[in-house]
C-alpha cells in the first residue's frame, strides 16, 4: 500500500501533553511550514505527501535527476489508490489531524492507532531500557552508567554533589539535541535553578548522565515492522553545536562511512554494538510500535582511549540521519561525499539571500541521473522562509 507521508518535526511535545488540538510553538510550526517537502526525498513514486494547502509547482518542475518523485498531495485531487497514513513521528495530535484531513477530503487512507505505551517509548524512558540492557549485553565495553530519573531540585542538588562533573540534564521528551542543559559546578546558578524548575514543571522528571569527552556523533537507522522484527537501514555521521542541537550529516557510501568509523574503533566492536542494539529494540519497541528508529551514539574520550556509546538516545520517528541515508541511495553519485544541513535564519528574506548566493556559486552538476556536484535545496525557498533544508557536494566549503 501507497504511504501518506507528513511531515510534523517536534512531535514529542505533542505527545507529552498528549491532547487532540495541540498548537506547536511557533519554531516548530515554521520548521513544518518551510520543510514540508522534505518527505519527497524519501517517499516512493507511488506514495503522496502533504506539504499544506497549496503546492509549489516550480520548485516540483525544478526537481533534479531522472528518478521520479512522489506527489503533492492536493485537497481538490482524486486519488484512487488507498493509502497508509506514515507521518515524521506518531502523536494522539496528528492522529487526530490525519482523521479530521480523511473526512474532510474523503481521502482513503489507514491511519494508526495510538496505544497508550508509546508515550515512554517516545520519550527517553525507551531510551533508558535499552541503555540498560545494552550495559549487560556489552558489558565488556564497560558503557557508561544509564541515565538516572529525578523529580526535585533538591534530589537534583544532592546527585550534583556526588558525582563526578560535568553532568549532563536532559528533558524526557525533546528532539534534535534540544531540552539539554550541561552542569560543569556543583552549585547550579539562578540560571540552570530556573531551566530545570521549568523542565520539572513542564515534564514532571528529568534524567541525569554523566558529560562524556565527545570525539565523533554518529547513528545506526532501523526499521520496526511492529511484529517483534527490527531490521537495520544503515549508518550515519552527524554533526551537532556546542550544546547538542543537530546540524547537518556527512553524505557518503556506507562503505566511506564505515571507514570514518574505523579509524577510531575496530571493525568488529561496530558490528557487535549493531546486533547488540537490534536485540534491545526488538525487545523495548518492536511489538508496539511500527516504523523507523534512529538511535544516536558517539564516540567518547575514556582513559586515553576511544570508547564507544551505544544508546545516546533512541529517536521513535523518522530522522534526518534517515533522510541523509535515503538521498545518498537514490540521489547521488556513488563516487561523491558531501553534506545534508538543516538551518535557520532569524530575518525575513535573509534565507533566500544565501539559498541564491549559494545556488550560483555551486550550480548543480549531474551524471547519470545522479548528482555528482553542487548544491540544492530540498524545499522550497521564499522570502518568508526561515528553515532551510539542502545538500552540497563536493565542495570544500562544505
Amino acid at each position: 500500500m501507497p504511504a501518506f507521508h507528513l511531515f510534523n518535526p517536534g512531535h514529542e511535545t505533542a505527545v507529552l501533553l498528549g491532547t487532540l488540538n495541540y498548537t506547536a510553538p511557533t519554531n516548530v510550526a515554521q520548521m513544518t511550514h518551510d520543510l514540508a517537502y522534505l518527505p519527497l526525498w524519501y517517499a516512493d513514486p507511488t506514495d503522496l505527501v502533504y506539504v499544506g494547502k497549496e503546492i509549489n509547482i516550480e520548485f516540483m518542475k525544478s526537481l533534479p535527476g531522472d528518478t521520479p518523485f512522489a506527489t503533492p498531495y492536493s485537497s481538490t485531487a482524486t486519488y484512487p489508490d488507498s493509502y497508509k497514513a506514515v507521518p515524521w513521528g506518531i502523536s494522539p495530535h496528528i492522529i487526530h489531524f490525519l482523521h479530521k484531513l480523511k473526512a474532510e477530503d474523503n481521502l482513503t487512507i489507514a491511519i494508526p492507532e495510538w496505544k497508550p505505551q508509546l508515550k515512554n517509548l517516545t520519550g527517553r524512558q525507551g531510551t533508558i531500557q535499552c541503555h540498560l540492557m545494552l550495559s549487560k549485553q556489552l558489558h565488556a565495553c564497560g558503557l557508561p552508567q544509564p541515565p538516572v530519573v529525578h523529580s526535585s531540585i533538591e534530589s537534583i542538588e544532592e546527585y550534583i554533589k556526588n558525582n563526578p562533573l560535568p553532568i549532563v540534564v536532559k528533558t524526557p521528551f525533546s528532539s534534535s539535541g534540544r531540552g539539554i542543559l550541561w552542569l560543569r559546578k556543583e552549585v547550579l546558578t539562578n540560571a540552570e535553578r530556573n531551566w530545570i524548575k521549568g523542565a520539572l514543571h513542564r515534564q514532571g522528571f528529568i534524567c541525569l548522565e554523566k558529560g562524556l569527552d565527545k570525539t565523533l556523533d554518529f547513528a545506526m537507522e532501523f526499521y520496526s515492522d511492529g511484529r517483534g522484527t527490527v531490521r537495520y537501514e544503515g549508518l550515519s555521521v552527524f554533526r551537532t553545536e556546542d550544546k547538542g542541537a543537530y546540524c547537518g550529516n556527512l553524505l557518503a557510501s556506507q562503505e566511506i562511512l564505515h571507514q570514518e568509523l574505523g579509524k577510531h574503533i575496530d571493525k568488529a566492536l561496530l558490528e557487535q554494538t549493531k546486533e547488540a542494539v537490534i536485540n534491545s529494540l526488538q525487545a523495548v519497541y518492536s511489538k508496539t510500535y511500527e516504523g523507523y528508529l534512529g538511535v544516536d551514539m558517539m564516540l567518547y574520550q575514556k582513559n586515553g582511549q576511544t570508547a564507544i556509546h551505544p544508546c545516546v538516545e533512541v529517536n521513535m520517528r523518522f530522522t534526518m540521519g534517515l533522510v541523509a541515508l535515503k538521498l545518498f541511495d537514490r540521489y547521488i553519485s556513488p563516487s561523491a561525499t558531501g553534506s545534508f544541513h538543516i538551518t535557520f535564519e532569524k530575518t525575513p528574506g535573509a534565507a533566500l539571500e544565501t539559498h541564491h548566493k549559494t545556488q550560483a556559486e555551486h550550480p548543480l552538476q549531474i551524471s547519470d541521473g545522479r548528482i555528482e556536484k553542487g548544491y540544492l535545496s530540498l524545499c522550497p525557498v521564499t522570502h518568508q522562509t526561515f528553515y532551510r533544508a539542502y545538500l552540497n557536494i563536493g565542495n570544500s566549503n562544505e
